[in-house]
């Protein structure tokens, strides 16, 4: 990773599916977006032999063992959670999010939904 000269990096974390997307693209050492340089033998080690495994319960371990080391490391400090707020007019049918709260996303949302009788209902 590059060396940066930050003692604080401020953002944000939505929920991802799969840790990997989530930890490893920002925690392991050679991650482009490890702002503050982190760096953990351990954790890389893990992140790297939980790709490679297809056993569901083995692989959910592995990511336990590597944020326990995270957490225990002080790595990410959380200071709130927003809540996901969505509101519509009475009458919207098939409106669906996905685990993020996305109102756009391939399997839902509102190019899947409409309003009932084919009108905006009031």
């Amino acid at each position: 990773a590059r060396k940066r000269n930050w003692d604080l990096n401020l953002g944000n974390y939505s929920f991802l599916p799969d840790p990997d997307w989530r930890y490893r693209t920002q925690l392991e050492s050679k991650a482009s977006a490890n702002f503050g340089s982190y760096k953990n033998k351990k954790v890389d080690k893990l992140f790297k032999k939980s790709r490679g495994e297809t056993n569901e319960k083995k692989r959910r371990t592995m990511y336990r063992e590597a944020l326990k080391l995270i957490n225990e490391d002080g790595v990410i400090l959380f200071f709130s959670h927003l809540p996901i707020v969505k509101a519509s007019r009475k009458g919207l049918e098939n409106f669906v999010t996905n685990c993020q709260g996305d109102t756009r996303w391939a399997n839902g949302g509102a190019s899947h939904a409409w309003f009932e009788n084919g009108k905006d209902s009031k």
